[in-house]
């Protein structure tokens, strides 16, 4: 039970960090910043089907399973490999509409604090997930 209350907090976690990253962007304009708020909302989405995982592999053995359901990892795996997929296509269109259009970057210092900051935070987190590991 210890992990699924850790995976909350990561879920947790990440979402403010999502915010965070989504207001550097929005101050900044900047592609960089919008390229990794991208990869935060996979991250997202992959820390709550991590938690759904986590609860359907400790459901016992059943007549539909008799294996147990831990394969669904392999689904979550595949689903979280679409996204980054789908965030791939987003960031170049992002890109290219930038490099058409041109863009003009603004308050890069407080875009620099923020992201900085989110920067630390996703850092520590690492290194706790990677000790709990």
């Amino acid at each position: 039970m210890k992990s699924f209350q850790f995976q909350k907090l990561v879920t947790f976690i990440g979402i403010l960090l999502f915010i965070v990253k989504l207001i550097a962007w929005y101050i900044t304009n900047s592609n960089a910043i919008f390229s990794d708020t991208m990869e935060s909302i996979v991250n997202i989405i992959a820390a709550f089907m991590g938690l759904y995982s986590l609860y359907l592999c400790n459901k016992p053995r059943d007549t539909d399973h008799p294996y147990g359901h831990g394969k669904v990892e392999f689904v979550t795996a595949g689903i979280e490999g679409i996204l980054i997929a789908i965030a791939g296509v987003l960031i170049l269109i992002e890109a290219f509409s930038s490099l058409i259009k041109g863009i003009h970057l603004d308050k890069l210092g407080w875009g620099i604090a923020l992201f900085g900051s989110t920067a630390i935070v996703n850092y520590a987190m690492g290194y706790i997930s990677y000790q709990k590991g």
